[in-house]
């Protein structure tokens, strides 16, 4: 009887480990989509703001 309750222990325990780990691996690769979306939002508003500097320029 202990053996099946240790056993069932361990099961759920392994399963809180496992929930953890995949929340965690969720979580960074939210975090990397996140990140990824900044940078590229930024890439695009420096490109506008040279092209827009450089047709300036030749306007001048």
């Amino acid at each position: 009887m202990i053996i099946i309750v240790m056993i069932i222990i361990m099961i759920i325990i392994v399963m809180i480990i496992i929930m953890i780990i995949i929340m965690i691996i969720i979580i960074i690769i939210i975090i990397i989509i996140i990140i990824i979306i900044i940078i590229i939002i930024i890439i695009i508003i420096t490109t506008i703001i040279i092209i827009t500097i450089i047709t300036q320029g030749f306007k001048l």
